[in-house]
């Protein structure tokens, strides 16, 4: 389970599958993606496999994010 860090402005927790909306309104953004080095989303269900790969990494001790 990942920790929640939080801070007077800050809340830092696990990306969930809830967040795939706000994620995919981010990243379907040419302007956004073209300074991040990942390709444009398309659809929801890549967000959804966004989470994923997160989620994936942070269980298998590979990384937050």
């Amino acid at each position: 389970m990942f920790p929640i860090l939080e801070t007077e402005r800050l809340i830092l927790r696990e990306i969930t599958k809830e967040d795939a909306e706000g994620i995919f309104a981010c990243f379907s953004n040419n302007n956004l993606t073209r300074y991040y080095g990942q390709e444009t989303l398309q659809s929801i269900e890549q967000a959804e496999k966004f989470v994923d790969f997160f989620s994936k990494n942070y269980d298998e001790k590979r990384g937050i994010r």
